[in-house]
């Protein structure tokens, strides 16, 4: 009954005492191949500066399709208010379709956006869902996405009356 119980050193003491005998291992740095882009791989997320580029475009030929009669109605807060609420991206991507859609409206050459390979399949079928606007509704969609360009970046409404 008088054993002796002899402690043990613990096996990870003596390993973590004989860590700083060790080389870390050198590795040499495989360089992974890129994966080939596909046709259905998303297209780049544009830059700040690049949306602002497109939104240049989109503001002289949407303002020019709506005119000035839908600048400040009242009963486009509701709408207006959720456009306020995107991020960039996402106008960037409703403005580049409501876009497109005008493009299409005016060359009246197919009768809805054809699907874009890389867009979610989402995106595409409300590209296409733009052709059954009646002209009045497309007439306020393109106005309001219009207004909150100008409003973000007023600086650019600025810019299109000085190169008229």
């Amino acid at each position: 009954m008088g054993q002796k119980v002899s402690r043990l050193s613990s096996p990870t003491a003596h390993v973590a005492s004989n860590l700083s005998d060790l080389e870390p291992p050198t590795k040499v740095a495989e360089k992974v191949p890129e994966k080939p882009k596909s046709k259905f791989d998303p297209p780049p997320t544009p830059t700040p500066d690049e949306c602002k580029e497109k939104f240049k475009v989109y503001l002289k030929e949407l303002g020019e399709y709506v005119g000035f009669f839908t600048n400040n109605p009242t009963y486009r807060e509701s709408a207006r208010t959720k456009l306020m609420r995107l991020t960039l991206i996402q106008l960037y991507e409703l403005s580049t379709d409501t876009y497109d859609e005008l493009i299409r409206r005016k060359s009246k050459k197919q009768s809805f956006l054809p699907a874009t390979d890389g867009f979610d399949p989402r995106r595409n079928q409300a590209r296409q869902k733009l052709s059954t606007l009646p002209e009045s509704r497309f007439q306020d969609l393109a106005g309001d996405v219009r207004h909150e360009i100008s409003r973000r970046y007023p600086q650019l409404e600025g810019e299109k009356l000085l190169n008229v």
